[in-house]
């Protein structure tokens, strides 16, 4: 089968939608699929083109027989204006990179952004492809609830957009169960067209094994330290203000739990400021590296920290930052509720805090701390193994994709 991909981020960028295309793309080179991808020059989440690549609008690559058309955009990052630009912008030049392409059998497309699918369509019509329209955040649901916008006649087009979207795609993926609820429930999409592409883990890469002489640590002074480690995107939705106000309650009364943030994003500098003004100093902010650094500073680590704002939105989320924690064996510390405090209830993985509450943070890690054992974590490994492997995960969703195509002739 011959995929093409088109997708606004991509590595060497550093973030979930980045992690989740290159595990997905693995897999379905392993099941003898043909993959091209068109995407942005690297920009995020920094919102600057990447050393390499300013001045250009249009790179090809070729990297382990994957095909890489890049086309410039409007780097930004935040919640501005300039961000909106910077969607618009690839929309536009992406039409350049689909025509670089050759034919495939499916057109996968990455939202957000929403606009994207406007693009998608226009290709799809004129080439006769048909596009299968991955939601990983419902749009304008989405933007609406962290006050992006306000309703309105912009928001009554966004509403417009995504209906026409959804029904000229010939397939919809569903990222979590909350949101195939909501396309089905809310948004009327055809259950027909619903397919569920969860996020998963590379078992194998993100794995307990600890290297005890690693030099990480070192450098750190964090030798006999145990770590609480957060890796992702920097952003609003994570509220990572509780993770530094827990950490500085536990300073004085555990001073062997420091906690150590890797990533980038739009809230860092503020943290930073925080950091500074709280005096916290068992809080170590590292820059973003590459998916093999961060697997060892996994192995390496205590405990995983994931979480979401009080958002009903978030509900329904399934951050994709819960599996590589639980692939390392680590016990999860959660702050958040909905889908993805079931999944780790579900699976006994870790614990559960309040969204938005520091105490509450703080209480659950004293507890994780008192236990003897690395149950959770256990737990945790075991189970994405069973159900939350790419591998897995990919299998089912092309066998899922080939009956309904061909059901559907």
């Amino acid at each position: 089968m011959r995929i093409a991909i088109l997708t606004q981020y991509f590595e060497p960028e550093i973030g979930a939608p980045q992690v989740r295309y290159t595990n997905f793309i693995n897999q379905l080179k392993e099941n003898n699929c043909k993959i091209e991808v068109v995407t942005g020059m690297p920009n995020h989440p920094v919102g600057e083109i990447y050393n390499g690549y300013k001045g250009c609008f249009y790179k090809k690559e070729i990297q382990s027989n994957l095909v890489i058309h890049r086309v410039w955009l409007y780097a930004s990052t935040g919640k501005s204006l300039k961000r909106l630009f910077s969607y618009l912008s690839f929309c536009i030049t992406s039409i350049y990179g689909l025509l670089k392409i050759k034919k495939p059998q499916f057109l996968i497309v990455e939202s957000p952004p929403l606009f994207i699918g406007i693009t998608a369509i226009c290709y799809s019509k004129i080439f006769n492809v048909p596009y299968i329209f991955n939601v990983a955040d419902l749009w304008p649901d989405s933007i609406l609830e962290m006050k992006m916008i306000k309703k309105g006649f912009f928001y009554l087009c966004l509403l417009w957009i995504e209906k026409y979207i959804y029904k000229n795609a010939k397939y919809v993926n569903a990222v979590t169960v909350g949101i195939k609820y909501k396309l089905i429930n809310q948004k009327k999409v055809n259950p027909k067209k619903i397919l569920f592409l969860p996020n998963g883990v590379d078992t194998d890469i993100f794995n307990p094994n600890k290297d005890k002489n690693d030099q990480i640590l070192s450098k750190l002074g964090l030798q006999d330290k145990k770590i609480i480690i957060y890796a992702g995107t920097i952003g609003y939705a994570q509220n990572l203000d509780i993770l530094l106000l827990a950490s500085k309650q536990l300073e004085s009364t555990h001073p062997d739990i420091v906690t150590i943030i890797i990533g980038d994003g739009p809230e860092k500098p503020r943290l930073l400021k925080l950091l500074k003004k709280e005096s916290i100093r068992n809080v170590y902010f590292l820059e973003s590296g590459t998916y093999q650094y961060v697997a060892k500073l996994m192995s390496l680590s205590w405990a995983g920290f994931v979480s979401l704002r009080d958002i009903e939105l978030f509900y329904g989320a399934r951050p994709s930052k819960l599996f590589p924690i639980m692939s390392s064996a680590l016990p999860v510390i959660l702050s958040a509720k909905g889908e993805s405090a079931d999944l780790i209830e579900k699976a006994k993985a870790g614990v559960i805090s309040a969204p938005d509450d520091v105490d509450d943070l703080v209480r659950n890690i004293k507890y994780l701390y008192s236990l003897n054992d690395n149950t959770f974590g256990i737990n945790g490994r075991n189970y994405v193994i069973k159900y939350l492997s790419w591998k897995k995960i990919v299998k089912e969703w092309l066998e899922e994709l080939n009956k309904r195509n061909k059901d559907d002739k």
